[in-house]
């Protein structure tokens, strides 16, 4: 068999070593490649994981290694890049989530001139009122930690309503006694 064919010529393999033949099937003609296994340590989730591989990308690296790319998940080298030289690949896990956040908007205030507040006086006609929007703002998160926030729709859900402030013009005849 073509293992038996390796050992007799001493060739030992190591768990991840790649064969490209079953090495229970009968030797034939046929060239038997062999592609070694190297030394790969992982960083993912704040633990490390130290495998052999035989992978040829990162992304074949990390599925081996029980932790694959999920989502919007990254890695560095990048998952369709060779192993690196150094044997070391880490894994940066991403998550979104989406927050409503209420904005108060301010009223503002008009004065005008009104007949039915006495004269040099001011009198609250129409009492303002705060408007309302709603945002919703995208947060990401690397490896637990927020990284961004951004802000994709802002919805008005209440005007402001404008205050109205009276000042007086109207004259009031008062008649003083004198004694």
């Amino acid at each position: 068999t073509v293992g038996e064919a390796l050992q007799e010529v001493l060739i030992w393999l190591r768990a991840g070593d790649r064969v490209n033949t079953p090495l229970n099937s009968s030797i034939s003609n046929s060239r038997i490649s062999i592609l070694p296994s190297t030394n790969i340590t992982v960083t993912a989730n704040g633990k490390t994981i130290s495998i052999l591989s035989s992978a040829q990308s990162v992304g074949e690296a990390l599925a081996e290694a029980g932790v694959p790319l999920i989502g919007l998940d990254y890695s560095l080298p990048a998952e369709n890049e060779p192993l690196p030289a150094d044997g070391q690949i880490r894994l940066v896990r991403v998550t979104e989530s989406i927050q409503l956040a209420q904005q108060p908007i301010p009223f503002e205030s008009e004065i005008q001139a009104s007949a039915d507040v006495p004269l040099d006086q001011t009198q609250i006609l129409q009492p303002g009122e705060l408007g309302l929007t709603v945002q919703r703002i995208r947060i990401r998160y690397e490896d637990g930690q927020e990284k961004s926030r951004l802000t994709e729709d802002e919805t008005l859900v209440r005007p402001p309503k404008t205050r109205l402030m009276g000042y007086g013009t109207k004259i009031e005849v008062k008649t003083a006694t004198v004694d």
